[in-house]
């Protein structure tokens, strides 16, 4: 198995933290089919330097990954590298992200070169027919809605410094809604990515790009197919069966209770932000919106706790829930009795928790 980057030096406020998805793209860049597959479309004896472009970067950890083990993927040291983001913060984590893994695992005689990290929109700053590899891990959980784009300001250290408490807390939710909100069927911002591809592809290019269930991934290769000499099939798959993510949750007191956080496990990705809209339906509840993180209260000015979820709520925000669950709690429950119970409630159901089925497209032009 081929070392992850290292992402130690990342602080997941308001980036994406790598999980099963982030795993199944290095898995599938790696296997022996793809990388035999790169390695003769990329072969050094023909081709310069080709350059792997990562849209939407995070952490960095899938371009850190490709550029560290260029040469068992691309079957060369020499490749270039870019990343582009909406989230200033990602792209300076991207920097450090790759350029640490690249000493690592290259060191001496590496030619592999990260250019640069660039605050953009998709491939915005690229140039046409410029990128061989493009990789993507678009946010794709289903929502009603599609957050905004940032804005300078968003994107400005000295204004994040600023902020009071809750204005961070509302700034940071906003960051982390990019990296997983895709809007109608998940699709909304794939699709602006997928019309670009035909004009920022060289010739001999590909696109990795990840999808969920949700997105009909089966439909959306259709599609490209029906455009004018472009095939795309799936090249790697995980989830297939209902599953587990650790994911961090952070239960948050309110009124006279002390904050305090506690870590536990529960239910995949797509089915946390489900809950976590399920649950600011159901009360008024300040809600972090992450992909890793369940921010909610229970305790009432009198100690009295209750947290309902509704089967149809959730399944509205696209997951596919079959647990209706109350957690009631008595007088003075602390917050980790609630977490305890709530973790109680999700592991009697393991079975039912959202299918995660994933796949990873390959798109290229045909010759």
């Amino acid at each position: 198995m081929l070392p992850t980057p290292d992402t130690s030096h990342v602080s997941f406020d308001t980036i994406y933290e790598p999980s099963e998805d982030s795993y199944l793209f290095l898995d599938t860049l790696s296997s022996a089919s793809e990388s035999k597959w790169l390695i003769e479309r990329f072969d050094k004896t023909k081709h310069t330097s080709p350059l792997v472009v990562e849209v939407g970067t995070g952490s960095g950890v899938v371009l850190g990954f490709a550029a560290a083990q260029s040469e068992k993927i691309f079957g060369r040291r020499d490749i270039l590298t870019l990343g582009t983001d909406v989230n200033r913060n990602a792209c300076l984590a991207t920097r450090e992200t790759v350029t640490n893994a690249i000493k690592a695992e290259q060191q001496p005689n590496s030619r592999t070169v990260h250019i640069s990290s660039l605050t953009a929109d998709l491939c915005a700053p690229l140039r046409p027919g410029s990128v061989d590899v493009l990789l993507f891990n678009p946010p794709y959980v289903p929502t009603e809605d599609l957050p905004r784009l940032p804005c300078a300001v968003d994107n400005d250290p000295a204004a994040t410094a600023a902020m009071s408490r809750s204005a961070k807390f509302d700034n940071d939710s906003y960051f982390l809604s990019l990296t997983y909100a895709g809007g109608a069927d998940g699709m909304e911002t794939t699709d602006r990515l997928l019309d670009a591809i035909p004009g920022v592809l060289s010739t001999h290019g590909v696109a990795y790009v990840l999808l969920c269930k949700q997105n009909n991934p089966d439909v959306v290769k259709e599609r490209i197919r029906g455009w004018d000499g472009w095939q795309a099939e799936s090249v790697g798959s995980s989830g297939m069966q209902a599953g587990w993510e650790n994911i961090k949750a952070n239960v948050w007191g309110r009124w006279n209770c002390p904050y305090s956080s506690v870590t536990i496990e529960i239910g995949g990705g797509a089915f946390t932000c489900a809950l976590t809209k399920a649950l600011d339906r159901v009360a008024d509840i300040p809600v972090k919106k992450l992909t890793t993180i369940l921010v909610f209260y229970s305790l009432g000015p009198h100690g009295n706790g209750m947290v309902s979820y509704f089967t149809s709520t959730i399944a509205s925000k696209g997951a596919e829930l079959l647990i209706p669950t109350t957690i009631k709690l008595g007088m003075g429950s602390s917050q980790e009795a609630l977490a305890d119970a709530f973790l109680v409630q999700m592991t009697q159901n393991k079975a039912s928790i959202f299918n995660r089925n994933r796949h990873v497209v390959k798109i290229i032009r045909l010759p």
